[in-house]
Formats: structure tokens, C-alpha cells, sequence
């Protein structure tokens, strides 16, 4: 959100330097987040083991969880670099990369390792490898965009110092209170998974992931319309529009 708000801010202005602070600032924020979050998965794996697993043997789940907590950094980081494609008026890494590639890849790696009988450690290491390969292919694509924007750069009038400070002005509660809506969303799934299983918990979580596709659907339609060209200042001085609950 906050990159879709800045950059185009920044780069509709020519102020590349800026969009460069800002690019670095949330990515490094972001890397941060992901170590923290992935340090406290490998610390708090074991003990939450037996909550999470149910009746599955528990050494797998230990090991599947910190599998995962290796790729947290991994996913924020591939987030914010397709976060910040948009930013820079390109919606093909979202389209191509993200919701093409990596969907794709993950279902055929998780297929393929079922096939072969892969244990849960295995088989929570290939759905987390998609996330690797676009980050790969993202960044390359996020350089592209910010090699052709310095050929119309121009200087800043605000230094790094304050390009920070209105980063932070405008990011910090608004991450506050996605982190809340996300712990709200994600709530019921960890309780069927704790009530349950985690196999009914996945069922239960593909099945409701169908009430959001037209949601998506449209937004997808509108962050497009903002993006594209003939809107682009729209998209620099708007964001997020009014009335948005994004």
C-alpha cells in the first residue's frame, strides 16, 4: 500500500533519487520483519508443534515449520518487490509473476512431491520454493524499471532524511491495522487447525478462499485502471481513493 502510494508519487515528479530512498526503506524494513517473524518460528516451532500438528507425527511438523521459518524473510521481501513493480507503472510482474508463476509453480511442486510420497517437511519446502524463484525474477524485473526511470531523473528537493519520515508517517498505522485485520482474518483458520486437524484446516481455508475472488476480481480491475498510463496522476496524488477499504 505504501509503495503504490509513494513511488508513483515520486517517479510522476521525476524525483528518482526519492523513489529510490523510499524503495530501500520499506525493503529494508521489510527484511527485518521477515528475520524477526523467522527467528521466532524456529524458537516457537517445537513447542507449537503439538497444537498445529495434531495427530501427525510431531518431528515432521517440527520440521515442515522450520522449513517454513526459513522462507518468511523470503515471501515479505518477493511481496514488497512485486509491491514495488506496480509502484513503478508496471502491472505484469503482478499478473505474470505473481499470480501466473508462482501459483502455478507452487501447485505443480507441491503435486509432484506428493506423488513421490514426500514427507510434510518436503512438501511445506516445495510450496515455499515459488516464493524463492519469483523473488528471483522480480527483483530482476523491479531493476528494469529502475534503470528506464533514471533516464528521466531529476533532483530531489527533499533529502533522504524526510523521504523517511513521510515513509514512516504514513506506513506505520496503516501496517498497524493491517497486521490486526490479517490476525482477525487468519483467527478461524488456526482454531479449526487446533479443534480439528490441519488437514480439515487446509480444506476449510481453500474452500473459503472462493468468497474473495470477486473482491480480488475487482481489485485487480481497479488497481489496473490506476496504473495505467492515461491515469497515472490519478494514481500519484490519490492514493488510496476515497471511500477504499484498501
Amino acid at each position: 500500500m505504501s509503495l503504490a502510494r509513494w513511488l508513483p508519487h515520486y517517479l510522476v515528479e521525476r524525483r528518482t533519487s526519492a523513489a529510490r530512498v523510499c524503495l530501500r526503506v520499506c525493503l529494508r524494513s521489510v527484511l527485518i520483519a521477515g528475520l524477526v517473524c523467522g527467528a521466532a518460528m524456529l524458537v516457537a516451532g517445537p513447542p507449537l508443534a503439538p497444537l498445529v500438528g495434531g495427530a501427525t507425527d510431531q518431528h515432521e511438523v517440527v520440521v515442515g515449520l522450520l522449513a517454513l521459518a526459513v522462507f518468511v524473510p523470503v515471501a515479505g521481501v518477493y511481496d514488497t518487490v512485486i509491491a514495488a513493480t506496480r509502484g513503478y507503472g508496471s502491472m505484469r510482474p503482478s499478473a505474470l509473476v505473481e499470480r501466473v508463476g508462482r501459483s502455478l509453480l507452487q501447485v505443480a511442486a507441491v503435486a509432484l512431491a506428493a506423488l513421490a510420497g514426500a514427507s510434510l517437511a518436503w512438501l511445506s519446502i516445495a510450496w515455499a520454493i515459488p516464493y524463492g524463484v519469483g523473488l528471483v525474477v522480480g527483483w530482476w524485473w523491479l531493476l528494469r524499471l529502475v534503470r528506464e526511470a533514471e533516464t528521466q531523473r531529476r533532483p530531489s528537493p527533499i533529502g533522504a532524511a524526510a523521504v523517511t519520515r513521510e515513509y514512516w508517517a504514513y506506513t506505520m498505522p496503516r501496517a498497524i491495522a493491517r497486521i490486526c485485520q490479517i490476525l482477525l482474518q487468519r483467527a478461524d483458520i488456526i482454531l479449526v487447525a487446533v479443534l480439528r486437524s490441519p488437514t480439515e484446516a487446509a480444506v476449510y481455508t481453500a474452500a473459503t478462499r472462493f468468497l474473495v475472488s470477486a473482491s480480488w476480481s475487482r481489485w485487480q480491475y481497479r488497481t489496473f485502471w490506476l496504473h495505467s498510463s492515461q491515469n497515472y496522476w490519478p494514481a500519484a496524488t490519490e492514493w488510496p481513493p476515497s471511500g477504499s477499504s484498501r
